[in-house]
């Protein structure tokens, strides 16, 4: 994941320190796509679940152990006396404690379960990285996009106002006899032309 990160800042490096605000906010909406993207989201899903493999995987190689406890209440009611109990009733408990512990020397299945739990982690990081940079690549181009759109926009604004003076001008002219009305006409078509620009660089950047 710092490799991705690492790259987003040499992109912003790259645009020069007057476009500082720029790429700060390249690193916040690419942080908040990570959180909404459902690409990535999968990518992510199955990196955790195979983080998880693991540690199962391990658990069948180590040993375990069993804990076992008892108890047992006796009575003796004897009417004669014997080599171990004297006559009359006696009452006792007798208790009993175990510990089994079982390692398994070699089970070749268990050894090949988590070398492959191993090879799934290192996949599904891999995975994750690549949607990483991908994700990145979107979110990057997406904004350089709308930056873009929004540049031309704001060139053929500038061209609308420089056209609309030359515009006002031809026809100032015409009404006091400079002009003609050809040149009044080819003014007004070369103002409708930039109108129409500014309208679909408008939709361009919606």
């Amino acid at each position: 994941m710092n490799r991705v990160f690492k790259k987003i800042m040499a992109l912003a490096l790259m645009l020069g320190t007057a476009e500082a605000a720029f790429s700060a906010d390249l690193i916040s909406i690419y942080r908040e796509a990570q959180l909404q993207d459902a690409t990535y989201a999968g990518a992510k899903a199955q990196y955790i679940g195979a983080q998880e493999k693991l540690p199962q995987a391990r658990a069948l190689l180590l040993p375990s152990v069993n804990f076992s406890a008892g108890t047992h209440y006796n009575s003796v009611d004897t009417d004669y006396k014997n080599n171990v109990f004297s006559s009359g009733q006696r009452d006792f408990y007798d208790y009993n404690y175990g510990i089994n512990v079982t390692q398994p020397l070699y089970r070749r299945q268990n050894n090949a379960t988590y070398e492959q739990a191993k090879v799934q982690v290192r996949q599904a990081d891999t995975q994750l990285s690549a949607s990483a940079q991908e994700l990145m690549t979107r979110v990057a181009q997406g904004y350089f996009d709308v930056l873009f759109a929004r540049a031309n926009l704001t060139t053929i604004r500038s061209q609308k106002a420089a056209v609309a003076e030359q515009l006002e001008q031809a026809k100032r002219n015409f009404i006091v006899g400079t002009a003609t009305i050809t040149d009044s006409r080819e003014a007004q078509a070369r103002y409708d032309l930039v109108v129409a620009q500014e309208l679909v660089a408008e939709n361009d950047l919606e």
